[in-house]
């Protein structure tokens, strides 16, 4: 969990100066974001890579996802992008379960 702290605080740190803006009373705008970190290899690739997902909660919790991730119907950038559904697909449902898996931030950013 130390490295998803690390994660989060390094994310945090980029909506920091917004937050003393809404502590001013400037209109802002705030969003629960759910936070993922990923192992991905997937067949055929020469190395692993580690990724962190960043999703809006409301987002992730209103998409229907397709119990298979290769038939999604989305319009993906490259065929092997499918396994990143079936990582939201499991990072939703690790939220309905009320799991820990994943970090969850809010964000606040100034409404213009």
């Amino acid at each position: 969990m130390a490295i998803m702290t690390l994660i989060l605080n390094d994310i945090s740190s980029i909506f920091a100066q917004w937050f003393v803006a809404r502590d001013m009373g400037l209109p802002m705008k705030e969003e629960t974001y759910v936070i993922a970190l990923t192992r991905e290899r997937y067949p055929g690739m020469r190395w692993e890579t580690t990724r962190v997902m960043v999703v809006k909660k409301s987002w992730l919790m209103e998409t229907d996802f397709p119990e298979d991730s290769k038939d999604c119907g989305w319009d993906l950038e490259y065929p092997h992008h499918h396994w990143r559904v079936q990582t939201l697909a499991l990072m939703k449902a690790d939220m309905e379960m009320g799991q820990e898996y994943c970090l969850t931030m809010k964000a606040v950013a100034p409404i213009k």
